[in-house]
């Protein structure tokens, strides 16, 4: 190339053309080695482009006219090179677009271009054009205002050579019928001659189309030399043609892989968004889970913004109306719908009347029966539309979709129906898949308001219940006031603090007299600020809610509390625990078999009972311990009202503790540590947990005490436990259909007395060996 081609800002750039001015990417390689005059090691210390070695003003360098006048003046292998470099390390579609219709522009000598990038999937595919008419002058700012055109897949000259993959060079496309004339006429403009060439990947899949119109400086159409057909390098090529053909093909390699970069960057900043458009809607709909209008109205929102949809609607299917297997009930309806204009985004609860303009409840219904996606390119041309009314104000492409509850097995809560993309395209796949991603959280949030409603329904309920149950279990006022006149005896008269103590000497209304002298000369009335007839209704209560059981009765119960009462008075244990605690045991002892139904915990759980799911261990014991708190909880039943808060939370967990540690599996377990701490001399009762193991020896101590009482006294106790025990084998047998233990087999009887010691030496003499211990 001699020095008389140079222009005057081409003699500045001559120490690059010549020698290193190229730094080619990696990709460009193949390229360069196609031509055997050409090493590409000297190409390593380059600007990124010419154009940035020019020291020109910088609006200069940017001007598109003087970038084709420079470009003229190359070889085609340089010219070729600064193209490539030109589109290379673009991201921006736009961006990259506008460089390539320049470029091919002034690589064509064509008056006009435009590209059409493939958009879509499958059946679905259309070409679109933001950049189009291109001219080698064109502005990028200017040429983006204009609205983007639409081809569809395989019609006119673009969308032909999109579907077949060839060129079509047409000399007059006013002879040829797939040309679209409304354009010419509605610009004024006159197109001559065409040339369409397949932009594609290297699996041959095409991406694009480049068109170009009109040829300048007076040529009628484009020559061979504006296109070659074959799309791979050739090894053997004649470079020395200059034809235009081959550097344009070539180029349009160059630019798929522009083009498919760009792509997949826009798409990971797409998939970031959506990302982050999940994790925020999963926030929001987590972060309100009792009222399902604004959960609705979250998601509603979020998807039409998500799929950039005009309108979205979400039906909620009302799976507890029982209706025919071909019908499906469906209650609210969210609507929300963005017009042409409209900025604010307003959700409605509409009327589901089949027929309404724009919700296609017959799709929503053939969703929610089959569990399946619905995805309708163009609804009035689709079989299926159930001769619903479409709005013909747009092309209606729907996509309608179940939203699952906590597994999609189970039957959809909601169905979502998504009506026109605002970029008018179909909902493709992509679509699909991201918004079934989306209704997972939404299925959650719904089932989780859903759960929430229902389990407010259920405890108002439960609440009622209770406050019915409530009403019958408490004594009434009546009997209250007339046994808080009565005159209490003293202790000594009743004779409670002796540890021979035999119940049967008095009857029912005594025993209520010796319960309340219990409260009253402990001093557990007068410290905690106990009326006397709110005493007297809680010991009323809690004597009828015991029930008519052989051995786990009131009786039970009121010697229990007699054995306490009596160590507290006989000992020196109130020394070591407080005046809280004291409180909290005698209540215990009152309360520990409150409803007890003549079981035990293993028949319970064999028999899978109501109170079996509810606790899992300890089921007898934590049930007395919640009846408990069911009568304090009773008008004018609660003693410890006069507590403050602190006490009362206190006395609570003692109780709880006390009641629980009668259940001789647990109470085997401390009997060991409390020994432990026995045997070690290391028991401190200053601390809270030892006293707390003080407290359960208590309480065990209280309940076998039937067994340290005289001989009248405990055989009467063993014949009415044994009683129980055979009724307990009785509901075994029959019930759970097993032969009961020998301790609870009536047709054993005669080991009774042999069982009895077994469980004296066992269990009742161990734990009266820790208080002679103590």
């Amino acid at each position: 190339m001699s020095d008389e081609r140079f222009s005057p800002g081409k003699q500045i750039l001559k120490p690059y053309i010549t020698g290193s001015a190229f730094s080619p990417a990696h990709s460009l390689e193949s390229f360069a080695s196609v031509n055997d005059d050409h090493d590409t090691n000297k190409y390593d210390t380059a600007p990124n482009s010419l154009f940035d070695s020019l020291n020109v003003d910088s609006d200069e360098l940017q001007s598109n006219t003087y970038k084709e006048q420079y470009l003229k003046q190359l070889d085609e292998h340089e010219m070729f090179m600064e193209l490539i470099k030109d589109i290379s390390e673009e991201l921006d579609m736009i961006k990259l677009t506008h460089k390539i219709l320049v470029n091919v522009n002034i690589l064509t000598n064509s008056d006009r271009c435009s590209l059409f990038l493939v958009r879509g999937s499958n059946d679905r595919k259309v070409l679109v054009s933001k950049l189009f008419d291109i001219t080698s002058n064109s502005i990028l700012d200017k040429a983006q205002s204009r609205k983007e055109i639409r081809v569809p897949f395989g019609k006119g000259i673009a969308g032909t050579t999109a579907a077949t993959g060839e060129v079509i060079n047409i000399v007059d496309v006013y002879n040829d019928c797939r040309f679209y004339s409304e354009i010419d006429k509605n610009t004024g403009y006159r197109t001559k001659s065409i040339l369409c060439m397949p932009i594609k990947k290297k699996s041959g899949e095409v991406i694009g189309v480049a068109q170009v119109i009109n040829k300048k400086n007076g040529e009628e159409k484009f020559t061979a030399k504006d296109e070659k057909v074959q799309l791979k390098f050739s090894l053997k090529a004649d470079y020395n043609l200059r034809s235009e053909r081959l550097v344009f093909q070539k180029y349009l390699v160059f630019c798929a892989i522009g083009i498919a970069n760009a792509d997949i960057y826009e798409t990971s900043l797409v998939e970031s968004q959506r990302n982050r458009a999940l994790l925020e809607l999963a926030h929001g709909i987590f972060e309100e889970q009792h009222d399902m209008d604004r959960i609705i109205h979250t998601i509603t929102v979020e998807a039409r913004q998500l799929l950039n949809c005009r309108r979205c609607t979400i039906f909620l299917v009302d799976n507890d109306i029982h209706t025919s297997s071909n019908d499906i009930s469906l209650g609210k309806v969210y609507d929300l719908d963005i017009r042409d204009g409209e900025t604010k985004e307003k959700i409605k609860k509409v009327r589901c009347i089949p027929g309404t303009r724009g919700l296609y409840i017959g799709l929503v219904k053939q969703v929610a029966r089959t569990g399946k996606t619905i995805n309708i390119a163009l609804l009035h041309n689709d079989e299926n539309k159930d001769t619903e009314k479409f709005d013909k104000e747009f092309n209606e492409n729907v996509l309608c979709m179940p939203i699952f509850g906590k597994i999609p097995t189970q039957k959809s809560t909601s169905i979502a129906q998504l009506v026109n993309k605002l970029d008018g395209m179909p909902f493709d796949s992509n679509d699909e898949n991201l918004f079934e991603a989306f209704a997972i959280f939404c299925g959650l949030g719904i089932y989780n308001c859903l759960m929430f409603t229902h389990v407010t329904q259920l405890l108002a309920k439960q609440n009622v219940a209770l406050e019915v149950l409530s009403y019958h279990a408490s004594a009434s006022p009546t009997k209250a006031k007339a046994l808080a006149i009565v005159e209490i005896p003293p202790a000594m008269e009743l004779n409670l603090t002796d540890f021979g103590f035999d119940d049967a000497l008095l009857d029912d209304h005594q025993s209520l007299l010796s319960s309340l002298r219990m409260f009253l000369d402990c001093g557990f009335a007068k410290r905690f600020k106990i009326p006397k007839e709110t005493l007297c209704r809680w010991i009323l209560s809690v004597k009828k809610n015991y029930r008519s059981v052989c051995y786990h009765n009131w009786r039970h119960a009121f010697n229990v509390a007699q054995m306490m009462f009596t160590i507290m008075q006989s000992t020196t244990i109130l020394q070591h625990v407080s005046k809280v605690e004291a409180f909290a045991l005698l209540i215990a002892c009152f309360c520990h078999d409150l409803d007890h139904r003549g079981t035990s915990n293993s028949f319970e759980l064999e028999c899978n009972s109501p109170l079996a799911k509810i606790y899992g261990t300890s089921t007898m014991e934590h049930h007395h311990f919640d009846y408990s708190l069911m009568i304090l909880n009773s008008e004018n039943n609660n003693i410890l009202a006069a507590a403050n808060d602190s006490e009362r939370r206190e006395i609570l967990n003692i109780m709880e503790h006390a009641v629980v540690s009668t259940d001789l599996a647990l109470h085997l377990k401390e009997r060991d540590q409390f020994l432990q701490l026995l045997r070690s001399r290391t028991l401190d009762l200053t601390q809270y947990e030892h006293r707390k193991l003080l407290r359960a020896m208590l309480m065990t101590v209280c309940d076998l005490g039937a067994i340290t009482k005289p001989w009248h006294i405990q055989y009467r106790v063993a014949q009415l436990v044994a009683e129980e025990f055979f009724t307990l084998g009785d509901m075994a047998r029959h019930k759970l259909n097993k032969q009961p233990t020998a301790m609870l087999d009536r047709n054993k009887r005669e080991l009774l007395p042999k069982m009895q010691i077994k469980f004296i030496d066992n269990v009742c003499i161990p734990i009266y060996e820790v208080k002679r211990v103590e």
